[in-house]
């Protein structure tokens, strides 16, 4: 029970305050195979899916945070808690209470920062995956 909480707690915080062996597409937008935001949207950029939906690649964009750029690239849901907002759904992939939680990863590490604090740089590479709580 302790891991859990202990788990929740830092994907709480890697929105608020290694990347495995995963196939990944591209999410098809029609005509182009990449969900490249429209030069209009200040924040552009690329994201990649997992095959199973269970994780989320994309590149950062200097001067914004992580959650700005993951939420200018795709649907994400976020639930208050007394930690700050946390990650619960992206596109359309909804993590489970008890069960799962979107963790968050910078440049292949386990974030120490959450998403809505961390200042991307570009070329920082943000990766989240759907994990069990162990």
């Amino acid at each position: 029970m302790k891991n859990k909480l202990i788990a929740l707690v830092i994907a709480v915080l890697a929105v608020g305050g290694g990347l495995g062996s995963y196939a990944y597409f591209t999410r098809d937008t029609g005509a182009d195979t990449t969900n490249t935001v429209s030069q209009a949207t200040p924040i552009g950029g690329t994201i990649t899916y997992g095959a199973d939906g269970k994780s989320v690649e994309y590149t950062g964009k200097t001067g914004v945070t992580a959650l700005e750029n993951l939420q200018a690239l795709t649907e994400v849901n976020l639930q208050s808690s007394s930690y700050g907002d946390m990650v619960v759904g992206i596109n359309g992939v909804n993590s489970e209470t008890d069960k799962n939680y979107w963790a968050f990863y910078v440049n292949g590490d386990y974030a120490n920062e959450g998403a809505g604090t961390y200042k991307t740089k570009d070329g920082d590479t943000f990766t989240w995956k759907l994990e069990d709580i162990q």
